[in-house]
């Protein structure tokens, strides 16, 4: 169904009113594609050079999409091993040359005959296609393996061929998740193109996902390597074509800017995704800690307003230690403060903490006037090829981003996020700046967690910035320093080792036909997630190792298992 993307236009059709009937309603018991097709041209008033471009197109599809399914390979393989003949059959509307060079494409290369209905007038789920198979072959050495029951088991078995049933990878999944089941019947019941694109999408993740497992009946999402598969990965690749895919993000901007740390991963598939028609990226290093200077007139200004502060137990010294890396400067600061003065919850004392902080007046307005005017020339610099109007990726969320950027680097500042709060939607009306939302569908926007989760799984190993120095380059950022054990490390480099291999696999299993893709959210995955998580809690614990401080909040450390909460 990709290709109505490419031609509904160019040929003022609607190739899939005419395409999804035309096999039944053509006639034929052993239609060919050829068949099909002169069928079309006939109804719809086809030019000859129409129809055969569609028709070719077709089977160069076919081609594209056909891929391997690695364990009934080994099936394949160790019959070559063993010296048996190896032979294909199928019920298809697709000639048996054109089997012949998919399989021939993917390895399959020792294949002595394709048997196909079409060619041989005689069908699998009928029997009589097994009858001519029987004609070439000894009966009593077959052994013939399928996916389908009754026309791969049922029906050869009865034939006294020996049958072995090897389910699709759907039904073996299914077997103890109905929900994923139901999802995809679901998806081919319905025949809009987007539900159609979305079983296309499916099968790859479940080919994805199977191949990690095999022969095993693991339970869903047991491990990151599973919650990417099935899960962060296709999320990344549908919300990269969603970016893709948007005329005015792709049409009025000159760049995307991906923001630290969340856009580090969003970054990756998006570069590994573009096939050079797109908007280029850079990634660029901000923080609520490295853009304050931009919101916020002053030290005492930021005390009085900054979010963590009206947290019942933040305390004066949560804020200093958030918002004055300067290391000489805090201490210069708290050694002169009691335990107690650095104990104060701020949002009970606030003027009490702002007149503890006043004595330092002097040495706090140096401090935050270089930040400023490091910040502005680092975002000046790194936004220079951004145009009139700058557009950055972050997952979102209160729209503090915008007014922080645009006043640092003196150009509006536009964004892409995931989830929005209401205090964006006023910030953009106040700023003049505008938001373009990933939609999630209805089932995410009731996980608020959700949000957190893909904040964290899309960050790299390294700290936030927390502000700027000078350096013979220019203002450069500094990162927190924070330490990362191996179990982090590992399960960072699980999911991010997964998502790129799945990218680059959805890359090369779409080729060029990637970009007819068009669907507007993948909510059936997102909810498959969410229930199954909270059908099995414990589940949350793939993500124990996972964890990332907030410097704006505080230096707690809280694992990602435990920030989640459940639906």
């Amino acid at each position: 169904m990709l290709l109505a993307d490419r031609f509904n236009k160019k040929f003022n059709i609607d190739f899939i009113k005419m395409r999804l009937p035309a096999e039944a309603e053509c006639g034929k018991k052993y239609a060919t594609i050829f068949d099909i097709y002169e069928y079309i041209k006939n109804k719809y008033g086809l030019s000859e050079e129409q129809m055969q471009t569609l028709l070719q197109e077709e089977i160069a599809l076919e081609k594209q999409l056909l891929t391997i399914r690695q364990d009934t390979r080994e099936f394949y393989e160790l019959a070559i091993r063993c010296g048996k003949t190896v032979i294909a059959i199928s019920d298809m509307y697709l000639p048996a040359d054109v089997l012949e060079a998919a399989l021939t494409k993917n390895g399959f290369t020792e294949i002595k005959k394709v048997y196909v209905s079409n060619a041989m007038q005689a069908r699998k789920d009928e029997g009589d296609l097994f009858t001519k198979v029987v004609a070439d072959l000894k009966q009593e050495a077959l052994v013939h393996i399928g996916d389908n029951y009754r026309s791969d088991f049922e029906i050869p078995s009865k034939m006294g061929i020996k049958a072995c049933f090897y389910p699709k990878i759907l039904d073996i999944v299914s077997g103890y998740d109905r929900q994923l089941y139901d999802m995809i019947l679901d998806c081919k019941q319905n025949r809009s193109a987007e539900f159609l694109h979305k079983s296309l999408i499916t099968g790859f993740v479940l080919n994805q996902y199977w191949a990690q497992h095999k022969a095993e009946q693991p339970k869903l999402f047991d491990s990151l390597t599973d919650f990417a598969n099935l899960f962060l990965a296709p999320y990344l690749c549908y919300m990269v074509l969603w970016l893709q895919n948007q005329y005015s993000i792709q049409t009025y901007y000159k760049k995307i800017y991906f923001i630290a740390r969340d856009g580090y991963l969003p970054q990756k598939v998006y570069d590994l995704l573009n096939d050079g028609s797109f908007l280029t990226t850079s990634y660029v290093y901000a923080s609520r800690i490295a853009y304050w200077t931009g919101i916020y007139s002053s030290f005492s200004d930021l005390l009085y307003k900054q979010g963590p502060c009206k947290m019942e137990d933040y305390t004066l010294q949560d804020f200093l230690k958030a918002y004055l890396p300067d290391a000489l400067l805090y201490k210069f600061i708290t050694d002169h403060l009691t335990s107690g003065q650095l104990s104060l919850l701020v949002r009970e004392n606030i003027e009490a903490c702002d007149a503890l902080l006043r004595p330092y007046e002097k040495e706090l307005k140096n401090w935050y006037e270089s930040q400023k005017k490091l910040a502005g020339e680092y975002y000046r610099n790194i936004f220079k090829e951004a145009g009139g109007r700058i557009l950055v990726f972050d997952t979102g969320y209160s729209g503090s981003i915008s007014g922080g950027l645009t006043v640092l680097a003196k150009k509006p500042v536009d964004k892409i996020y995931i989830h929005e709060t209401g205090a964006n939607i006023v910030r953009d009306m106040e700023q003049k700046t505008c938001t373009y939302i990933i939609k999630n569908g209805i089932y995410a926007q009731q996980y608020t967690a959700l949000d957190l989760l893909l904040e964290e799984c899309f960050s790299p190993l390294e700290g936030t910035c927390i502000g700027f120095t000078e350096s013979e380059e220019g203002a450069k950022p500094v990162l927190e320093t924070v330490e990362i054990n191996e179990k982090m490390q590992a399960a960072q480099n699980e999911i991010q080792k997964t998502v790129i291999h799945f990218a680059a696999a959805f890359k090369k299993t779409f080729g060029s036909y990637l970009y007819c893709l068009h669907i507007t959210d993948i909510n059936h995955l997102i909810e498959l997630f969410i229930k199954s998580i909270k059908k099995r809690p414990r589940q949350k614990n793939i993500f124990q190792n996972i964890v990332f401080t907030d410097r704006a909040v505080r230096h707690v450390q809280i694992s990602l298992a435990d920030k989640i909460r459940l639906p």
